[in-house]
């Protein structure tokens, strides 16, 4: 070097040219120092400058004049140079051609030859080949390929290249290149070894990479095939007592020398080992630890837990740790691999070992290699002190065949998902049946002392497709997989989870609020945040923690944990007394029932300051209904209606005191103000607040919330009421309606209590009538009431309201006031009508009639001023007060006052009574009362006539109307006559003049001796009865006509003996009536059938029939007749009495437009039988009144009418003498019917059924008749009378509401409305349709709804839902269309509509039940539309889909609006159009249209993306634009072309438009923090100028395929964390929706970005990871997960099985390079059985030149059609043969004539001794063959019965027999051919199913014979169980649960013995997972 530089110093000086060119690889000239051509080196000064035919540098060192220079030139007047190496005189070789630099390809050769043309054309003398690849992959631009310099050629560029060749392998490849090494003088070529760090001292632990001198450079050994015994031979070499193997990385400038080594671990030197050429695919470099005495050790320390600590590493004695920078679970799992166990996580903490070594930092591990200290990192003792000072030492938990994940890991606590270890998989433990015993056993497992059992499901979704199920453990196993188990499914979320700690652990328990003064209650245990169950929580403990922080105090509040769900509940209960002053002093209790789980909230707070949260309503018209208002600290606010249920309006009525509730929608009670503070509040129904029930979070609302359009509201009943305003019944509330309470045990203090509750301050008990009316049809609520008489309510005293019973039957009822009754005394009123009024406490009421004397009487008449008087029972006025204060007062008669009677102050205690009757007094001045007279008057007979009375000595008129027959038989009799009737009043008018009234009301029982002992109404004095009031009697001996207001008409009766009887209408005739007739004074009769009077008066039994008149007779019961009391028609007789002959002459009645039809017939008027009764006959009847149209309705028989006509058929007749009907003696056909004709008579074409409200679905129910309304009592309309209702107003059904309506009795009001079942209109149910019985009641209001409804959208919007059948369900959208969306909308009172695709809505519950709806756009209801219905559901398209609609009136809108949903940088895009918030369909949705929208919204660029909606939940609004094709220039995305805005046909995505916003940085993604070669890692996103990780969540097989292939892969599989870097940056949570095609993420639909800041994705600890395949993958493994089993190829966009043709050792060891293993070993026939994937039919994989699957393909037909497997490995196999191969290449080195001569001698003299060998293996041929039988027998039966053959791999080399390259599978057997001869088979192995195998050599003629050149080698890892069936030297069968591996088999004779060994290896024990060997060798020796 020193002579070169001598030679450069004149040229310095003297040559210097300015270079004004371009270098030829288009490099600008730079300042070097010029060199002669043919110097081997090139320096050059930094001074001087090139020469046009020199440029470029060499990245060298020199030392010229003393001054160091850097050469920064080529020679590249050659035209090639050397890089990546030293670029002087090793490296890649480089070619100037095409005025670019080439890269050689070396492919299909490169030689020696070749290498020193190259070298002598750099200059130098010498030179020879590197291996293949010696620098690694490099990536350049290739030449053609290499074909050699085979003529002496001097330039490489003279040489031949294959120009024709396509396609380029080398480009493909990056291996295939060239590459040399170039000297001068050639150095000894022995192997040379020396180690990077300098050893000084053998006697001390050293470490260092490993270098190696050969072909004249020095170079690096592939880390890849050097293990722990090559580690052990290199240290040996440098002097050390052994080693264990270091990685480093490679040195780029060194080349690659040693690839594939392989040791034993005996040797004295690595040059004894066997090697062969490898490619170092991982580029990484080998490297030593190297000890001397006590070796290396690895321990773990400062832990609690058995299975975790500190790593400790101890080499020779002397320990240290590993520092945590860089510490993963990647590096955790190869560590506790290494110590025995299956997995591991990482962790870092505190050591103790504060003054010991730090051996390592950064490690960085794969995750496959066998030892930590094999893994890349910092370097031995590399470390950075100042970062690594034992403050944070690496640490590991260690699992075998149980471990906990996904949760925490702390110092002394683990918890998580339970997973147990199932043949090579991980499999997540099912939550069923899993216990306290469980726990136990895999807490203890773990090392743990104490277990807690967790609810599923708290920590996200399990994503193991294999669960271990029906787990049933003692508690007293060591082993998880030692319990009773079995493997199975279950849910993602159903899965054990575990707490397992140390005794006496501190949990470190905290607990503090969320939001600091709301949200849920945070617990921090073990250093990990939980929730309290809500189940478990109240006010108390709540105050407590509020009061803690700070504020006043606090109430339970539960805001919803949907978005924050996976966090351990870690109490289920937490206890306050009220009195603490820390949440931590109150009870815990940590055991939390499963049921927790379920709840969708947990316990929260809601704190307050001032004045506390409050509840009330507003709006409402009383103030038990009205807008549910609520506040916290005076800030009053509102809360919306999502989820707004009758659950959430029972618990507030209950918080507000009240009983139930019912749930009003939409602002029912008029808007509010203020916030809206809460949202989709969600009652389960027995919370005691609203505060308690889940809600979307304190002032947390939707956005169509906050205008107020959408307030919640109740309509509360209370708990308890009485009948009137402040007296009557006790009602309770219960079952959701109102009972009374039993009377029985219910006194004075329960009377106090019930109006204490309702807010008055005294109460009277009453009992049992006096109150009022008695509810009626009302079910008992309350029995066996005890109050003290303090309670605050009812229900707080004792009492029985589950199964309440009252055998009295009498309730209770109370009188409230404000007033003291103690301090009120009783006074005596009589009013005109003389009625005694009693005043107590103010208030007006009535003596009880009941027990009420002449003695009562006289003392009142007495307090009067009169000196007698007679009681009377006085009809109670109907107007004023109706309730009684007293009964039964006692009186002698001597009091001279009421108050000194015995009971006058007796208030309430009344009994029962009729309380329609009250005392009244007849008073005199004379001292005895006078007697009442009685007489009639003006009748033309002495038995008949108008009666009158007299009181007080003067005669009066009884003006009582019609009496009964009963006041007619005590009237007769007292005056003398033995029985009466009444006649109707004013009968005898004609005779009599006006008179005095004295009584207007006579009621009497029938038995009376007094006619004032019956119920009277006194007249007012003065005033006059006119005649047709006045009442008349008719007087009867034996015959009467009863049951009528007319003398004329009745039902016949006769006397016999003791009574009245009626007749039989059976037979009874004309002739016979006009007997009767005659006998009561008239001349004709006409006979009636069938009880046409109904039950009207009192029906005396049937006892005469048969009657046969010859028409003289005088007296019926003259006639012949019978008395035995027979009627077979069981129906009585009536008759109508003629004065003189008539005509039937038919009269139509009707005194409104609508009520019953009366007609008179034979001038008796009388009802038409509703039967048959129709509207043609209505109208018929309307028409007489002067009407167009009539409509029959069925009227009550009020039974004041006979029934005079029936089977009335008119058919269109406008006359009643055109209609059919019955005759007058004849069947009308209601005998049996409570109802008769009536008719609603109209004008107009339809009568209309109507609400009348400001709703148009709720009000009080009406017919609109002509300008007639009818109001409708609907007190007894039950769901169907409802519905019917609804269903005739042009609804499809509806429900009655709890609100009632008084409507003024002058209205018409058809009361007491029943329906039957199968009634077509309210017009055909029964009801007073009768105007004389309309009266005021209270009518409830009725909630129609429509046929149609619109769901999950607004009032005018939404998706279409139709009502039939009692079922509502959804149309199929495919034939909806305008029309049919024009009736939709008409229905609901909209005029014009705009259908919607898509199915916008979200899922819906109801079904698709109607399909092809075909409108014209005309129906008034979608129902007359064509279409087909089917309660079951019908087929639509697609399962989950519906039409929608929006309705409007006026016109469409032309413009919208646009905003990103919530206002951030990203999110979908919302387009709010006519009110109605939508969004974009993202189909041809691109980076342009992104563009607009992000710059409308204020950002510089945007990108697109898919906003994923899962099918059948896009509930986000309509798609209100589609196919947006905007070109990224215009000023907003209105203006770019799009679909019409609300004309979207199909959105095929169904997902929406989203978009990124950004002023910078786009989108990126990467793969990191894993595999070093990028194919592994982590997850990351770069957005908004950050890098972040991805949640893994909801992270699958598709994600990590996408992002795969977006990395250049050809797929993937997801993998966990941690990863080998910590994680930085934000965690954004996502739900991407890849499919198989998706090429990269950005392809995959997603919900949008969410920064995680709380949950179980927090400091990365669940961050989203990828394992990526380039070609090849293991059949169900992930990455590395396993590493055996069928091999698959990706081709034509799939992966298929890969054909096992040609498949061999070296084929699967490329597999498993490409997968990251070192070793492969083949296996063949399909071994695992039929999968799910097709055989690659058409390629093959032969290695046999390759090095990479892509170079192995080799077009051609799989003959088997069978697939191949591998076994992948970390290790080479045992007893490798180090003989090299036949083919194997050799170092390329000179060798001389002599070299060569010895060579060729020690061939021949070989030669010599194989021939001798033979001949004296012939001559023993004989005696070996008895030699066989004996030992293969002891052989098999003491050596090979321990274990049983697999699949085979054959290795001969003495018989040419490599890798499997000549066997065969035929059938059931594997043979194999030595020089390919298939006809001389060496070997045979037969059945490869187990079932029984054999091997045999067959050498010419030779029988049965095993040689000692044969080694026969068996792989197999399947359990062994079947005992076979063996033949000749076979191989005996192992014991159950074992496998066999690598048995090696040797019979070789040594010295008259056979020498036979066998290795077996236990793999795969649930007990252990350790490997086992067993090796043993037999001497056998030969029988004499």
């Amino acid at each position: 070097m020193l002579d070169i530089t001598r030679l450069l110093i004149p040229v310095l000086l003297t040559c210097v040219v300015i270079a004004s060119d371009l270098c030829p690889d288009g490099q600008p000239h730079v300042n070097c120092l010029v060199a002669p051509c043919g110097v081997s080196s090139c320096p050059k000064h930094p001074t001087a400058t090139c020469r046009d035919d020199y440029c470029g540098g060499c990245n060298a060192e020199w030392t010229v004049n003393d001054t160091i220079v850097t050469s920064s030139c080529h020679i590249e007047s050659a035209g090639i140079r050397l890089a990546h190496g030293n670029n002087i005189s090793h490296g890649v070789v480089e070619i100037w051609q095409n005025s670019q630099w080439q890269t050689l390809c070396a492919w299909p050769q490169f030689n020696p030859r070749d290498a020193l043309v190259i070298c002598k054309q750099l200059g130098f003398s010498q030179g020879t080949v590197l291996p293949m690849a010696a620098y690694g992959r490099y990536a350049g631009n290739y030449t053609y390929p290499f074909k050699g310099c085979p003529d002496g050629e001097d330039k490489i560029q003279d040489c031949k290249f294959d120009k024709m060749y396509t396609p380029n392998v080398c480009a493909t490849q990056d291996v295939h290149y060239g590459s040399v090494s170039c000297f001068d003088n050639q150095q000894d070529d022995d192997l040379k070894l020396s180690i990077s760090n300098e050893v000084s001292d053998v006697s001390q632990p050293s470490s260092g990479k490993v270098e190696i001198f050969q072909q004249q450079v020095f170079g690096q050994i592939c880390s890849t095939y050097f293990t722990e015994e090559e580690a052990n031979v290199t240290c040996k070499q440098m002097g050390f007592s052994g080693g264990v193997a270091m990685i480093h990385e490679a040195a780029d400038s060194l080349p690659f020398l040693l690839t594939g080594i392989y040791c034993n671990g005996t040797e004295n030197k690595l040059s004894a080992c066997y090697k062969e050429l490898q490619i170092c695919y991982s580029n990484r470099r080998a490297g030593v630890l190297c000890y001397n005495s006590s070796g290396v050790s690895i321990s773990l320390a400062d832990s609690k837990a058995d299975h975790g600590g500190i790593v400790v590493i101890s080499v020779d004695g002397t320990e240290g740790t590993i520092c945590s920078q860089g510490w993963s679970n990647l590096d955790a799992q190869v560590l506790c691999r290494q110590i025995g166990y299956v997995t591991g996580i990482s962790y870092s903490a505190k050591s103790s070992k504060q003054e010991g070594e730090v051996y390592l930092s950064n490690v960085n591990c794969i995750g496959v290699e066998e030892s930590v200290i094999a893994c890349i990192g910092s370097g031995w003792k590399n470390v950075n002190r100042s970062i690594c000072d034992h403050g944070n030492d690496a640490g590991v938990y260690c699992y075998k065949s149980v471990r906990v994940s996904a949760g925490y890991q702390r110092e002394n606590v683990t918890l998580g998902i339970v997973q147990v270890y199932q043949k090579y998989f991980w499999t997540t433990l099912c939550a069923d049946r899993f216990d306290q015993a469980d726990a136990d056993v895999v807490c203890k497992q773990l090392g743990y002392s104490a277990a807690r059992v967790l609810l599923p499901g708290q920590f996200g979704r399990s994503l193991n497709y294999l669960h271990t199920v029906s787990i049933n453990c003692t508690g007293n196993e060591t082993d998880i997989l030692d319990c009773e188990h079995d493997i199975g499914f279950c849910s993602s979320y159903n899965y054990a989870s575990v707490l397992c700690s140390h005794q006496n652990t501190d949990t470190d328990l905290g607990v503090y609020i969320e939001h600091s003064d709301n949200g849920r209650v945070m617990v921090r245990q073990f250093g990990v945040k939980g929730t309290v169950c809500r189940r478990g929580w109240d006010n108390v403990a709540a105050m407590v923690l509020c009061q803690e922080q700070g504020f006043k105090g606090g109430v339970m509040f539960s805001s919803s944990d949907e978005l924050a769900r996976y966090q351990p509940i870690w109490v289920g209960s937490i206890k306050c007394s009220g009195q603490e002053k820390h949440i931590m002093d109150c009870a815990f209790n940590y055991s939390v029932p499963r049921e927790c789980g379920y709840d969708r909230s947990s316990a929260g707070v809601l704190c307050y300051n001032t004045t506390g949260v409050k509840v009330r309503l507003g709006g409402g018209i009383r103030s038990n209904q009205g807008r549910v208002e609520i506040s916290r600290d005076s800030v009053w606010g509102t809360v919306c209606h999502n989820r707004w249920s009758t659950s959430d309006a029972d618990v507030v009525c209950r918080q507000l005191h009240y009983a139930s509730g019912t749930s009003y929608r939409g602002s029912y009670h008029g808007p509010g103000t203020g916030p809206v503070l809460m949202d989709k509040v969600s009652c389960s129904g027995s919370e005691n607040s609203i505060f308690e029930c889940p809600n979307l979070g304190w002032n947390q609302s939707a956005d169509a919330c906050k205008d107020h359009s959408q307030d919640a509201g109740v309509y509360c009943m209370p708990w308890v009421k009485l009948s009137q305003h402040n007296y009557g019944t006790v009602l309770v509330w219960k079952k959701n309606n109102y009972g009374p309470v039993c009377a029985e045990g219910f006194d004075e203090n329960a009377a106090r209590v019930v109006c204490k509750e309702l807010g008055y301050a005294y109460s009277i008990k009453f009992c049992c009538s006096g109150l009022g009316p008695r509810p009626k049809d009302l079910d008992l609520a309350m029995s066996d009431v005890q109050c003290g008489g303090t309670e605050i309510g009812l229900r707080q005293c004792k009492n029985e309201y589950l199964d309440p019973s009252c055998n009295s039957e009498d309730y209770a009822s109370v009188f409230c006031s404000s007033t003291d009754p103690v301090q009120s005394t009783v006074r005596i009123i009589l009013d005109q009508s003389r009625i005694v009024k009693i005043t107590f406490i103010n208030r007006n009421g009535f003596l009880s009639a009941a027990d009420f004397t002449d003695s009562d009487a006289t003392v009142i008449c007495r307090e009067n001023g009169f000196q007698s008087g007679l009681a009377l029972r006085h009809l109670r006025p109907k107007s004023g007060e109706n309730f009684f204060w007293l009964r039964n007062t006692s009186c002698t008669g001597t009091e001279s006052k009421f108050n000194d009677c015995p009971n006058a102050r007796r208030i309430g205690e009344l009994g029962h009574f009729d309380d329609s009757i009250a005392a009244a007094v007849s008073c005199f001045n004379t001292k005895e009362p006078q007697i009442t007279r009685l007489k009639l008057s003006y009748g033309s007979k002495l038995n008949e006539g108008h009666v009158e009375i007299n009181l007080n000595g003067t005669w009066g008129s009884i003006c009582a109307g019609n009496l009964t027959d009963a006041d007619a038989k005590v009237i007769c009799r007292l005056s003398g006559h033995r029985d009466g009737v009444s006649m109707p009043a004013g009968s005898f008018g004609q005779n009599s003049p006006l008179g005095y009234s004295f009584v207007d009301f006579l009621k009497c029982a029938g038995d009376e001796k007094r006619l004032i002992d019956c119920v009277v109404s006194l007249s007012s004095s003065q005033s006059f009865c006119s005649r047709s009031m006045m009442s008349a009697v008719r007087c009867y001996e034996t015959v009467r006509l009863t049951g009528s207001d007319r003398v004329d008409y009745g039902r016949l009766e006769l006397w016999n003996k003791d009574g009245w009887y009626s007749v039989c209408d059976e037979n009874f005739d004309d002739q016979d009536a006009t007997v009767v007739c005659r006998s009561l004074g008239f001349t004709l009769g006409k006979a009636q059938c069938c009880s046409a009077l109904g039950s009207n008066g009192t029906v005396n039994p049937i006892l005469f029939s048969n009657f046969n008149c010859n028409g003289n007779e005088s007296s019926p019961q003259l006639c012949t007749h019978e008395t035995a009391g027979q009627c077979r028609t069981g129906k009585y007789a009536s008759v109508l009495c003629l004065a003189t002959p008539a005509e039937e002459d038919l009269t139509i009645h009707l005194e409104s437009f609508y009520g019953p039809v009366i007609i008179s017939r034979y001038g008796l008027p009388g009802y038409v039988c509703s039967k048959h009764f129709d509207n043609f006959d209505a109208t018929m009847v309307c028409k007489t009144r002067g009407f167009l149209r009539g409509y029959a309705v069925n009227v009550y028989n009020d039974d004041t009418l006979p029934i005079v006509l029936g089977n009335l058929t008119c058919n269109g007749a406008n006359e009643i003498e055109r209609c059919t009907f019955s005759k007058f003696s004849g069947d009308h056909g209601c005998s049996n019917s409570d109802t008769v004709a009536g008719v609603i008579c109209s004008n107009s074409e339809s009568i209309s059924f109507k609400l009348q409200s400001y709703s148009r679905t709720k009000g009080t129910p009406i017919l609109q008749v002509d300008s007639n309304i009818l109001y409708l009592d609907d007190t007894y309309f039950d769901e169907a009378a409802v519905n019917l209702f609804c269903l005739n107003a042009g609804f499809a059904g509806g429900s009655k509401l709890s609100q009632s309506v008084s409507i003024p009795s002058i209205k018409h009001i058809v009361t007491d409305i029943r329906c039957s079942a199968d009634a077509p209109l309210i017009t055909h149910c029964k009801g007073n349709w009768d105007p004389k019985k309309s009266k005021s009641v209270p009518i409830f209001e009725i909630s129609c709804f429509h046929q149609v409804r619109l769901q999950n959208g607004g009032a005018s919007y939404g998706a279409v839902e139709v009502y039939n059948n009692n079922l509502w369900g959804t149309l199929c959208p495919e034939s909806f269309g305008q029309s049919d969306s024009d009736v939709v909308c008409s229905t609901l009172g909209y005029s014009k509509s705009l259908p919607i695709c898509c199915s916008p809505f979200g899922a819906l519950p109801s079904k698709q039940l109607f399909k092809d709806i075909q409108c014209s756009g005309s129906e008034k209801n979608i129902m007359k539309c064509p279409h087909t219905f089917q309660s079951y559901g019908v087929q639509c398209r697609k399962p989950l889909e519906y039409a929608s609609v929006l309705c409007y009136n006026g016109e469409l809108a032309q413009d919208y609006n646009v905003k990103i949903n919530g206002g951030k940088y990203f999110g979908d895009v919302i387009v709010d159009y006519m009110g109605v918030k939508g969004r974009i369909c993202q189909d041809d949705w691109d980076d342009d249209d992104a563009q607009v929208v992000c710059r409308q919204n204020n950002y510089i660029r945007g990108l697109a993306y898919s906003h994923y909606v899962e099918e059948g939940k896009q509930g986000s609004g309509p798609y209100w634009i589609s196919n947006v094709q905007c070109d990224g220039h215009e000023s907003s995305i209105q203006k770019c072309p799009q679909t019409t805005i609300g004309n979207v046909a199909e959105c095929k995505s169904l997902h929406y438009a989203g978009v990124f916003c950004f002023n910078d940085q786009g989108i990126y993604y990467r793969i990191s923090g894993g595999d070093p070669s990028g194919r592994s890692g982590r997850a990351e996103i770069f957005f908004d100028d950050k890098w972040g990780t991805l949640c893994s969540t909801n992270w699958g097989t598709e994600e990590a395929a996408a992002l795969c292939r977006q990395m250049g892969f050809h797929g993937g599989d997801p993998i966990d964390g941690p990863y080998k870097v910590p994680g930085r940056g934000i965690v954004y949570k996502t739900s991407y929706q890849c499919i198989e095609t998706s090429q990269t993420l950005n392809d995959c639909p997603h919900s949008g970005w969410q920064e995680v800041v709380d949950g179980e994705c927090t400091q990365h600890r669940n961050d989203a990871g990828v394992f990526c395949y380039q070609n090849v993958r293991i059949y169900n493994s992930i990455g590395r997960s396993k590493s055996s089993g069928p091999v698959l190829l990706f081709r034509d966009n799939g992966w298929h099985l890969l054909c096992d043709d040609g498949f061999t050792d070296h084929a699967a060891t490329v597999v498993c390079q490409e997968l990251g293993f070192p070793y492969g070993y083949a296996s063949c026939c399909s071994a695992d059985g039929p999968l799910g994937f097709p055989i690659w039919m058409n390629h093959t994989l032969d290695c046999s030149s390759g090095t990479h699957v892509e170079d192995c393909l080799q077009e051609k037909i799989c003959a088997k059609k069978s697939y191949a497997s591998v076994s992948c490995t970390y290790q080479p196999k045992p007893n490798v043969d180090t003989s090299p191969k036949p083919d194997a290449p050799l170092p390329v080195k000179a060798e001389s004539d002599r070299t060569v001569v010895a060579v060729v001698s020690t061939i021949a003299a070989c030669l010599l001794i194989v021939i001798i060998i033979i001949i004296f293996m012939k001559c023993r041929k004989s005696n070996s063959k008895a030699t066989d039988g004996d030992a293969h027998g002891m052989f098999r039966e003491d050596v090979l019965n321990k274990a049983r053959d697999g699949s085979i791999h054959a290795h001969n080399p003495l018989h040419n027999l490599y890798d499997n390259a000549d066997v065969t599978i035929q059938n059931d057997s594997v043979q194999y051919h030595p020089n390919n001869d298939e006809t001389n088979s060496a070997l045979a192995f037969s059945n490869i199913n187990y079932d029984s195998m054999h091997f045999s050599l067959d050498h010419g003629e030779s029988d049965n014979e095993i040689s000692d050149d044969h080694a026969i080698e068996h792989k197999d890892t399947k359990p062994l169980g079947v005992k076979p069936n063996f033949e000749d030297s076979s191989y005996a069968s192992m014991s159950p649960n074992y496998s066999a591996s690598g048995i090696n088999v040797y019979d070789s004779l040594r010295n008259k013995t056979y020498h036979s060994c066998v290795t077996v290896e236990t793999t795969g024990h649930p007990k252990d997972q350790l490997t086992r060997s067993l090796s043993e060798c037999r001497e056998i020796s030969p029988p004499e």
